[in-house]
């Protein structure tokens, strides 16, 4: 490794230190109504809707998920605040996760909940046996920041992906629960299905159906069948009615799918939806084909494309669900330490924390073009020869 590519790995160190130090430092800033500086809601940020959604479902109000307005009236009582509008946007299966979290005071559930996501993360990462010191830069990057920032479960989604692609051939029924597990964000896992298909891996499939199944009923006997019908007619169609948005709306300062790409450029939502189709089909027959050969490829490679792919194929992303992006940075990095992969590599690493900047500076949404490259370079990357150091993943 060179001196300048040392010398830029300090700097994006620092650069990562330093933001992401200043933007949680006006997180917890708040108030003299108690609300975050930065954020101008509560400092859990979008934590508000698990933790307070699961609060109204164990005490019986389930309807208000599904009744915005009511929903954003009841969350201001809790917080004791005029809070911004939230929504719940998720599955009720989050709810197993979140009717937990929701027993304890919300502090103590946002640290076990921020902290106990980073730990899933650090466990998947280090099944594919990278290098230490890469494998705690991976598990505090800027990705994971802006996760926690938010209050996010970019990492728990980051986690049960890889996870699942680490011990989908040594560990497949395994892998299947990781997977099933995943639909907690279901856009999240499109590829999926076609990827275990590709390779003839059914034990996976039975254990992700078996899991998903298992989550339903479980779901449905202790709080109610009737949220997974308000789900479908109601959090869905609201969800897509925040896609359909009309440029400008605060929150797209951090989309980062190739249908938020298509509209920052003044794009309808036909053509946004006929260009993500097109990236989406495309990331499918790519994947496929890989998998299909998956034992001619350098695993790890194989797998931190595959992180990438899956996040330009979902329709619906955010910059703090960058987690494998990140991840496919390093891996990346581990193989090309020169200068001219560093800086772009260097870039994309400190994107979540940027990105925002970006689309203010010049309104678009940029994050897709620059994924597409990272997985053309780890394309080409996939068809070298596996250096005879290089572990397989465990």
């Amino acid at each position: 490794m060179t001196g300048p590519v040392k010398f830029l790995l300090i700097a994006v160190a620092c650069v990562t230190l330093f933001l992401g130090y200043s933007y949680h430092a006006g997180l917890w800033t708040l108030t003299e109504a108690g609300l975050s500086a930065a954020s101008r809601t509560t400092p859990y940020w979008d934590f508000n809707n698990l933790w307070s959604g699961s609060k109204m479902v164990l005490a019986g109000d389930a309807h208000l998920l599904f009744d915005a307005e009511g929903y954003r009236a009841r969350l201001r009582e809790m917080a004791g605040a005029d809070l911004p509008d939230h929504e719940w946007s998720y599955p009720p299966n989050i709810l197993l996760i979140g009717a937990m979290l929701a027993q304890l005071p919300q502090l103590p559930a946002y640290l076990i909940w921020t902290f106990g996501t980073i730990t899933a993360w650090f466990a998947s990462v280090r099944l594919l046996k990278l290098p230490p010191l890469m494998t705690a830069a991976i598990v505090v990057s800027p990705a994971i920041i802006w996760n926690a920032l938010y209050g996010q479960n970019g990492a728990l989604t980051a986690a049960l992906l890889l996870g699942g692609l680490a011990l989908s051939d040594k560990r497949p029924w395994f892998a299947g629960v990781l997977f099933g597990l995943l639909t907690i964000k279901p856009h999240l896992g499109l590829l999926i299905p076609f990827i275990l298909m590709a390779q003839g891996n059914w034990r996976a499939i039975i254990g992700a159906a078996v899991t998903v199944i298992a989550m339903v009923l479980l779901t449905g006997a202790l709080f109610g069948f009737d949220l997974w019908l308000g789900f479908l007619t109601q959090t869905r169609p609201l969800m897509t009615s925040i896609m359909h948005a009309p440029w400008g709306e605060g929150y797209h300062a951090n989309s980062a799918t190739g249908f938020a790409f298509m509209r920052s450029l003044g794009a309808g939502i036909g053509a946004a939806y006929a260009a993500q189709a097109a990236v989406s089909l495309s990331c499918l027959i790519i994947a496929v084909a890989l998998w299909r050969k998956a034992a001619q490829y350098d695993r790890t490679i194989l797998i931190a494309l595959t992180l990438c792919l899956v996040f330009l194929a979902a329709p619906y992303g955010y910059t703090y669900e960058m987690a494998g992006v990140s991840l496919a940075c390093a891996v990346l990095f581990l193989r090309r330490p020169s200068l001219t992969y560093a800086l772009p590599l260097a870039l994309l690493w400190l994107w979540p924390l940027i990105n925002h900047f970006s689309v203010q500076a010049v309104d678009v949404a940029l994050t897709t073009p620059l994924v597409i490259l990272l997985c053309v370079a780890l394309t080409a990357e996939l068809r070298r020869p596996k250096p005879a150091s290089s572990p397989a993943p465990a």
